[in-house]
């Protein structure tokens, strides 16, 4: 790829089908690892540091600064709540201020927080990765989802896997309890997925957010699932079990950026992007009233309300899903 006349071309973004080289890392990926790629990068090659969001002993998202590749796999994943800045913010500058070359990885929102506080700081380097970002539920609604699980059941939660692809790239929320024992696909692991989609339960302002927009996005770089890929010609064999992303460069820093890493970038075009990707253009809407699943929560419960807005499906409507999803596989659709 030549990326000197992409350069000299000057015209951002510039869109990418990206796949890291490690296979192994694609399939501990949402999508195509290139968060791993970028903070291998900045870690490896520039002895600097990371911050990204991970989930914490009680399995809130927070982000966490990161010094080792091992700190970095904790950070891998999506996290479909809102993430807990904690002191990163003072932690970058304080970084940037000693001279180290820092990776923020984030959503739109907080990569501008940090672009936005950091922006007087003279010394080191400052590389931000922003999400193609679907709007955040409040974290104590999850924190609540958690301790529904747990009664349900009778057992302490002992991991959440929002995506993981044991089950192909898409979107499959996996439990794991205090015996190891895993649960996967059923109406109530699945529930937490429906609740999110219908969007009734995001922070006010990501109706408004004003970074879902395919040029001048506050990132260096754009990093998501390159959703759709398989009607591109970007599509491979793979892809299906291992997952692609797709990559935005927003400017010649982020191109900059991207030259050095070790993944196959693919040009590619926002034409190609767009279709599965509408947070690029629009904020998350809704239908219906927006108030009816807050009211039913403070109410009578979360899982009362799941029920009643059918997060949580009745398990004829469930078992109809599984099926459906299974006759999909066997016909190769």
């Amino acid at each position: 790829m030549d990326f000197e006349e992409l350069e000299e071309r000057g015209e951002y973004p510039v869109v990418f089908a990206a796949r890291n080289l490690d296979d192994g890392v694609r399939r501990r990926s949402s999508s195509g690892g290139m968060y791993h790629a970028l903070a291998s990068n900045v870690i490896g090659d520039l002895s600097g540091v990371v911050y990204g969001c991970a989930f914490d002993e009680e399995l809130r998202a927070s982000h966490i600064r990161c010094e080792t590749m091992a700190d970095v796999e904790r950070c891998m994943g999506s996290k479909y709540s809102q993430s807990d800045m904690g002191n990163s913010i003072r932690q970058v500058r304080e970084d940037l201020e000693d001279g180290h070359a820092v990776l923020f990885t984030g959503t739109p929102c907080q990569v501008a927080a940090v672009r936005a506080a950091c922006a007087d700081v003279e010394g080191g380097v400052l590389v931000t990765a922003d999400i193609i970002c679907h709007g955040v539920p409040s974290p104590e609604v999850f924190q609540g989802w958690l301790a529904e699980l747990e009664r349900a059941r009778g057992a302490r939660v002992a991991r959440y896997e929002h995506r993981p692809k044991s089950r192909g790239w898409g979107h499959f929320e996996r439990v794991t309890w205090e015996d190891g024992c895993t649960e996967q696909g059923t109406r109530l692991a699945e529930a937490w997925k429906r609740l999110f989609y219908d969007n009734r339960m995001l922070r006010p302002s990501c109706y408004r957010c004003p970074y879902t927009v395919t040029s001048g996005r506050p990132g260096d770089v754009t990093i998501a699932d390159f959703w759709g890929v398989e009607g591109t010609p970007h599509a491979r064999g793979d892809d299906a079990a291992l997952g692609v992303s797709l990559v935005l460069a927003n400017g010649p820093a982020g191109l900059r950026v991207l030259r050095e890493l070790d993944a196959d970038l693919e040009p590619a075009t926002m034409e190609e992007a767009l279709p599965r990707n509408p947070m690029l253009e629009r904020p998350s809407t809704y239908e219906g009233e927006h108030d009816g699943p807050w009211r039913g929560l403070y109410s009578d419960g979360l899982l009362a309300m799941a029920r009643r807005e059918r997060y949580l499906v009745s398990p004829a409507r469930s078992l109809a899903s599984n099926a459906k999803r299974v006759m999909k596989r066997i016909l190769g659709r």
